[in-house]
């Protein structure tokens, strides 16, 4: 989590500290006309919280083929993990109470696309790498480097039938090359950066399935969907 870059660490901390150490409600509740009970909620992080990760964290996701957090997701009752508003608790023969969620206090703001010109480091991703490159406002080149160093220190113990397409894999994921989008139906030039064609993920999983399981890692998923896109799949 500390070698996260503060755009993203700070909404992740968030998400992590309201998600096991819930905000405690006390709820005085009626049972007859001159007599009541007091019982206590947990306050679930509402699902701004949650899209706040998704939204600051989305550059450093794409580097592990990671997906994002389902915001959506339900619990075992049917329930939202991360409710919009509230979250309603039955109790048995008195009704049901609603607890408010806790909001997020970073505030919830998508980050901005760019191009930039790519600044020659990691030295090893040189062959893999373009001159122009997408960057987002939330993460700098400085933070992609320290994300991606350790991970291509570690290929000097793989077998180069897997060190080279890995090497490849990981340099394009962080530092994706940047296109523009420039046209009368949009108000402003938009940016985005070209995924990993999904053959070239799945010859990763082939050539380097030994290697994950001797490390007891998941390969990459070739099927992912950016979360915080519409629908848009990470491998084409």
């Amino acid at each position: 989590l500390f070698t996260l870059p503060q755009s993203c660490s700070q909404p992740l901390l968030e998400l992590q500290c309201k998600t096991f150490f819930q905000k405690c409600e006390n709820v005085t509740i009626p049972i007859s006309p001159s007599s009541s009970i007091q019982l206590s909620f947990p306050a679930s992080p509402c699902k701004d919280s949650c899209d706040n990760v998704n939204f600051h964290c989305a550059q450093l996701l794409t580097i592990g083929g990671a997906q994002g957090i389902d915001c959506n997701m339900v619990g075992p009752t049917g329930a939202p993990i991360y409710p919009a508003n509230y979250s309603i608790y039955l109790v048995p023969g008195l009704g049901s109470v609603q607890i408010q969620c806790v909001s997020s206090i970073v505030p919830v703001t998508p980050p901005f696309f760019s191009c930039e010109a790519w600044a020659n480091s990691p030295i090893d991703c040189s062959p893999y790498v373009d001159p122009n490159i997408f960057i987002t406002a939330s993460v700098s080149q400085t933070d992609l480097v320290q994300m991606v160093a350790p991970q291509l220190a570690q290929l000097a113990f793989v077998p180069p039938s897997c060190s080279i397409p890995l090497t490849e894999y990981i340099c394009k994921s962080a530092f994706s090359s940047c296109f523009e989008l420039d046209n009368n139906t949009l108000p402003t030039t938009f940016y985005y950066g070209q995924p990993i064609c999904q053959d070239g993920c799945q010859y990763i999983t082939e050539q380097c399935a030994q290697v994950f399981s001797i490390q007891n890692q998941l390969p990459p998923s070739c099927t992912t969907i950016l979360l915080w896109t519409t629908n848009l799949s990470r491998w084409l």
